[in-house]
């Protein structure tokens, strides 16, 4: 699929096809564009639509779309904005506002927190946060991803919807771990291993 943001059942046939999702994601209409996305709905923008959604661009660059949409009128006014962006549609969840940021570099896992852009006061900074602070089981979570996906580096965003179970929201395949220590080690490190591992084949 176009850009590097995935989601279950993606790649017909693929492994998220096969195997079931780790934990829970949020129901994804299917949604090519925004234009078609607005055309399914009827022409009150409401039929079909299950409530509050998510559509973010299935591109991956900053200041990308991510917006939450809650009428008809938002549906129609982002139809007409962004017509022929590719789009992933989710249901919304409530949660804490706080988006979990994981990152995998082999068998490294590397955690922040950062402020939704679906929050009230919009995209924050991002936040340090332990490893071992998560809840019991996240960091196997993080590893089933890339099981699923057959990916050795990528990030998973997980919300907190207060149930104390893991929302998976993105599966990035090519994630910007900025700021981690560890991680430029952890990458060269992968990297050296994979080539000598290739080497050796």
């Amino acid at each position: 699929m176009p850009g590097t943001v995935r989601r279950w059942r993606s790649r017909p046939g693929g492994p998220a096809c096969r195997s079931r999702p780790p934990a829970p994601t949020p129901r994804s209409p299917k949604a090519p564009n925004g234009a078609e996305f607005a055309d399914e709905q009827g022409p009150d923008g409401r039929s079909g639509l299950p409530g509050p959604v998510v559509v973010k661009s299935r591109h991956s660059r900053k200041h990308d779309l991510v917006t939450r949409v809650d009428s008809a009128a938002q549906l129609r006014e982002l139809a007409a904005a962004h017509p022929e962006e590719p789009v992933v549609v989710q249901e919304f969840a409530p949660n804490s506002g706080w988006d979990h940021k994981l990152w995998a570099i082999g068998d490294r896992v590397f955690t922040a927190l950062r402020r939704s852009e679906l929050s009230p006061g919009g995209r924050g900074p991002t936040r340090p946060l332990a490893p071992d602070s998560l809840p019991p089981g996240w960091t196997a979570l993080v590893h089933r991803v890339g099981e699923v996906f057959a990916l050795d580096v990528y990030g998973v965003d997980v919300i907190d919807r207060g149930d104390g179970v893991p929302l998976i929201v993105d599966v990035n395949a090519f994630p910007g771990v900025r700021d981690q220590p560890g991680a430029p080690e952890a990458l060269a490190a992968l990297t050296l291993s994979s080539a000598s591992a290739g080497a050796g084949a």
